[in-house]
């Protein structure tokens, strides 16, 4: 049974751009827009674009998780419209004094093409299972928007429900992969998965 409290709820109903803004905040009150917001841009690609960004900076990887060039590297799978949106966003900006890369990914190797985050669109939902079984033990923060995503081995959900943005976070899962979750993210997860053979 999921964790829940009141103060655990990322729940924004605020239309327009003060979503967006409220969103950033919701993640770090020094949380900013990656990028100048793109009118031609729909709102949902833009939350999420700025979800993944903000995300990634209360994780923390263990040494050795990234490239040479020391960059954080962020993958997207399953959706070549948000690829392109995250990259236009966020490709070349910094993040905790890392560039950050976006990479369209129309395969998942084992080492995820050298990505410390993937994001699963919500169409990969059949083939969670082999796709996630891959990363299960990778230093790789996962992420998805369909509701089994925690059922079947990732660590973050989120979902944008009626101008609401919620999301669910289950930290046993990052333990394998020695990624570790900063108490500020975990406070604001709406659900928090209690660990594998908790009573």
């Amino acid at each position: 049974m999921c964790h829940r409290t009141d103060a655990a709820v990322l729940a924004l109903a605020v239309r327009g751009r003060a979503l967006l803004v409220l969103a950033l905040l919701a993640l770090g009150s020094n949380a900013a827009s990656p990028a100048p917001p793109d009118a031609e841009v729909p709102l949902e690609l833009r939350l999420k674009t700025a979800f993944l960004y903000n995300l990634a900076k209360f994780v923390d990887w263990p040494p050795g998780a990234f490239s040479p060039d020391g960059s954080l590297a962020i993958g997207i799978y399953g959706n070549r419209v948000f690829a392109r949106a995250v990259h236009d966003g966020l490709d070349g900006k910094e993040m905790r004094g890392r560039r950050v890369r976006v990479r369209e990914l129309e395969r998942l190797t084992p080492d995820a093409d050298g990505c410390q985050l993937v994001f699963f669109d919500g169409s990969c939902e059949e083939q969670l299972p082999q796709l996630l079984a891959k990363l299960s033990t990778r230093a790789v923060l996962t992420v998805g928007e369909c509701d089994t995503f925690l059922d079947r081995g990732g660590i973050v959900n989120f979902s944008i429900e009626e101008n609401r943005i919620r999301f669910d976070v289950d930290p046993d899962a990052a333990i394998p992969c020695g990624l570790k979750l900063s108490s500020r993210l975990l406070s604001l997860a709406r659900n928090l998965r209690r660990p594998r053979g908790a009573r």
